[in-house]
């Protein structure tokens, strides 16, 4: 599912190599990232990225590929509610 991910980070230019790789397979496997894109995204960052230069194009390329995904659904809900208070 991710190899598309790895694909889109090489193509903005960052240099993910195998042990950055391996290192974002592994924390989903052991279950250290939730069932939160949130989550996902703070762990490939810290993982991925190399030096301060890399955020901005790890952003980019995390979000034309996540592009669309939606909120989970309990989470909308709260959103709603929290803006339907006066």
């Amino acid at each position: 599912m991710f190899t598309g991910f790895h694909s889109m980070l090489r193509a903005a230019g960052l240099q993910v190599g195998v042990g950055e790789w391996m290192a974002v397979v592994q924390a989903l496997d052991a279950g250290t990232v939730g069932p939160s894109l949130h989550e996902f995204y703070a762990v490939a960052r810290a993982l991925v990225c190399r030096d301060e230069g890399d955020f901005d194009r790890f952003d980019q390329a995390f979000g034309a590929y996540f592009q669309g995904t939606a909120l989970p659904t309990p989470l909308v809900h709260d959103l709603q509610s929290w803006l339907n208070q006066p």
